[in-house]
């Protein structure tokens, strides 16, 4: 018999998934004009953190260069030219993947990054929140996970600049199969190790 508690104790177990499919109808809500611009500031500021990090040994090069240099300041300058101005330019667009060497890393598609990260958690999940209720639990989740991608994937051509493309499908549907599979096996090694500790 089936008590108002147990009820209860099955719609938390859904709260999670509901929290990461809300979270990717709001990623994939917002323009890709918008995306872009972040990425733009994101790249700007990774940009700048290299050129700092690569200006300070020159930096310490060159302080040591003039400490130890034995020349006289008066004859380093040339009298009959004028000491050489500052420029100020504009600071460039950069392209988000032009980041520096140091973190090439960052140049995979952050979009198709948030389709893996979103969907992964998705499919765990929902694997969760179905428990172990029967054999086709694994399966049923997958479904869930296939249908609410593609109809994410229909819901991004009503927003500006994004289109539906059925490799996305493809990547959030083996996305949630990798988060399922995670959900699986540490739920076999769990078993593993309380049978083992009898």
């Amino acid at each position: 018999m089936h008590t108002n508690l147990d009820h209860g104790r099955s719609w938390r177990k859904w709260a999670p998934s509901l929290f990461f499919a809300i979270a990717i109808f709001l990623f994939s809500s917002v323009p890709e004009k918008e995306i872009q611009q972040s990425y733009d500031r994101l790249a700007i500021t990774l940009h700048t953190i290299s050129a700092t990090a690569t200006a300070e040994p020159v930096a310490s090069t060159i302080q040591t260069i003039s400490a130890t240099s034995t020349v006289e300041p008066a004859q380093t300058l040339s009298p009959t030219l004028p000491p050489a101005q500052p420029v100020a330019t504009p600071i460039p667009k950069i392209p988000f993947p032009a980041v520096p060497a140091f973190l090439s890393f960052l140049q995979l598609d952050w979009l198709k990054a948030g389709h893996i990260v979103g969907y992964f958690w998705l499919g765990l999940t929902v694997l969760y929140a179905l428990s172990a209720r029967s054999r086709w639990s694994p399966f049923i989740a997958i479904i869930l996970c296939l249908l609410y991608g593609a109809s994410d994937e229909f819901h991004q051509r009503f927003v500006s600049g994004r289109i539906p493309l059925a490799t996305d499908v493809l990547i959030d549907t083996l996305s949630a199969l990798i988060g399922i599979a995670v959900l699986l096996g540490m739920r076999k090694l769990k078993a593993f190790l309380s049978h083992s500790q009898k």
